[in-house]
């Protein structure tokens, strides 16, 4: 199991680190975390258009993607149709409107890493 922890952990930091050199992508701070056993990898663009680009260079290479499972709630018909009411979200709209996520798995191969990185890589 620790395996499969700090395999997580590796490849979400090697990620996250390409998407700090990419002015489309959100680079999340995981400072204050100190250790990351994530299922899947969160892909944040500056707007919808350009998650749109990414989601299409994602799928060219090959590599599933699915929209933010977080996102805004209240878009959702059950929402509307029992609560009713809206606030404004600003944080879910954007993760709604700008974020994907690709699977992320402690037996990745080297090729899948390269794709995925490559993917990430602004161009």
């Amino acid at each position: 199991m620790a395996d499969n922890i700090d395999g997580r952990d590796r490849l979400f930091r090697l990620f996250n680190g390409v998407t700090r050199t990419n002015d489309d992508l959100s680079y999340l701070n995981t400072a204050h975390i100190d250790e990351v056993s994530a299922f899947a990898f969160p892909v944040v663009c500056r707007d919808a258009q350009t998650r749109d680009v990414y989601v299409g260079r994602f799928a060219s290479a090959g590599v599933e993607t699915r929209p933010m499972i977080a996102g805004n709630i209240q878009r959702q018909p059950f929402f509307r149709k029992y609560i009713g009411s809206s606030l404004e979200l600003a944080g879910a709209e954007k993760l709604h409107e700008c974020g994907l996520y690709c699977g992320l798995y402690p037996d990745m191969t080297d090729q899948d890493i390269e794709t995925i990185t490559s993917c990430l890589f602004q161009r």
